[in-house]
């Protein structure tokens, strides 16, 4: 799964590929071990390239924006899809989840 998560540049993190219930534990696990290592306090994860199966992606980005904050670091998701934001909409999670 490490493939589909990686590092583009400081403080920048790129997801590509299919997030369902099979799969969003490890991308979860990535993207937690790669925001602890990040050495900045700010971190952009990039969504442009992953395809959504489902609601799974909004459990993963909702324990994403809370691990972060246990961390003191502030996340922030772009490259977030009409689709992406009418899901986040319609799970009542719109305000919270910082997309662009």
């Amino acid at each position: 799964m490490s493939e589909n998560v990686w590092q583009t540049s400081e403080g920048c993190l790129q997801l590509a590929g299919l997030i369902n219930v099979d799969t969003v534990a490890e991308y979860r696990t990535s993207l937690v071990e790669k925001i602890s290592a990040s050495e900045t306090n700010e971190v952009e994860v990039e969504l442009s390239e992953i395809e959504m199966q489902g609601s799974a992606v909004i459990a993963l980005l909702i324990s994403i924006l809370r691990e972060s904050r246990s961390l003191d670091k502030t996340v922030l998701f772009l490259g977030c899809t009409e689709k992406l934001h009418a899901i986040a909409s319609a799970c009542g999670v719109d305000e919270i989840l910082p997309m662009r």
